[in-house]
């Protein structure tokens, strides 16, 4: 009878966040071990009064939901097929946009200002 033993994933690199706006953030990053088309990334999502988990069998996601004007720690694990084998995560903070001005009134109007 054997064992099957799991060697850790390496950490992904080159994370870079896309396409901002005031509720969602693109994420995408690198991972060049032999098996990483095998592997699902954990991403662990944590903002102020938010914290969620999100799971991608590629190495890009989009995160959505989230709160305007807030900056959230994204880290990033790569896992193996068992689903318990993790790299060391790597991760980048990003702050999602402020929501858009509205209901804007010019008031108090002279023939001066």
């Amino acid at each position: 009878n054997g064992i099957n033993v799991y060697t850790k994933p390496s950490p992904v690199y080159d994370i870079k966040a896309e396409n901002i706006t005031n509720t969602s953030v693109d994420l995408a990053w690198e991972n060049n071990d032999t098996n990483a088309s095998n592997y699902t990334y954990r991403i662990q999502i944590d903002g102020p009064d938010h914290s969620d988990t999100k799971t991608s069998n590629s190495t890009c996601v989009s995160i959505i939901y989230l709160k305007p004007g807030t900056l959230y720690t994204f880290e990033i694990y790569a896992q193996l097929i068992d689903n318990k084998t993790e790299g060391d995560p790597n991760g980048i903070n990003v702050y999602t946009k402020p929501s858009p001005v509205y209901d804007i009134k010019a008031e108090n109007i002279t023939n001066t200002s």
